[in-house]
């Protein structure tokens, strides 16, 4: 057997591995909030060699960055749309172009792809995600006293009911202030690989399969 036939064998093994292979997803997730109507979050997460940051807060734009290896890919940033003022000159009419119809197979796809149907396929598929630990922090107070004992009661029974990986803390103060922290962190072990086959051999039983199915019954 030629070196080349190896070589060649050994980076499709490679390939296989890396691609059915588990990955560690982690993300953390700290949000704060307050009476006056201010709030600030900032979130994260990694998986592989993709890490992606989300920061966002009142009267600042959200901010979405990503990088590889740790080398960004450049982020994006969302900026308020300017004021415009309702004396404005009115705008010439303008020729508006008639949007083109999708063809044929785009509107079976639409018709037979539903995203109720996608989104039960992949939470009844969980073969591909699986859940590690996942630590949920809440700190919260209320000018009304009562409802704070409320909401303390309702989230101890929650927790009761909480799988054994999902561990919930809560930290009630009885000041009279509207005000509320909340933190996430979660691990979680992602197959792409098979999230990847999951989702194609959806579609081709939602296309193909159906087709020759209602054929044989016609």
């Amino acid at each position: 057997m030629d070196w080349w036939v190896i070589a060649l064998v050994a980076a499709f093994a490679s390939l296989l591995t890396l691609f059915f292979w588990p990955y560690r997803l982690t993300m953390s997730l700290q949000a704060r909030g307050a009476e006056d109507g201010y709030f600030a979050a900032a979130g994260g997460a990694q998986l592989g060699p993709l890490t992606a940051t989300v920061v966002v807060a009142r009267g600042v734009p959200l901010k979405v960055a990503l990088a590889v290896f740790g080398r960004s890919l450049g982020g994006s940033s969302s900026r308020p749309k300017p004021v415009t003022s309702s004396r404005s000159k009115p705008e010439v009419a303008r020729d508006h172009a008639v949007p083109r119809s999708s063809g044929a197979w785009g509107q079976r796809f639409k018709a037979k792809l539903e995203l109720s149907a996608v989104l039960d396929y992949w939470l009844s598929k969980r073969r591909w995600i699986g859940l590690d630990e996942l630590e949920l922090g809440l700190e919260y107070s209320s000018k009304n006293v009562a409802l704070t004992g409320q909401i303390l009661a309702a989230l101890c029974v929650m927790s009761a009911f909480l799988p054994s990986k999902v561990t919930l803390r809560q930290q009630p103060s009885w000041e009279l202030v509207d005000r509320a922290n909340l933190s996430v962190d979660g691990r979680f072990r992602v197959r792409p690989g098979l999230f990847v086959c999951d989702t194609l051999w959806f579609l081709v039983r939602t296309f193909m399969l159906s087709k020759r199915t209602a054929a044989r019954v016609a």
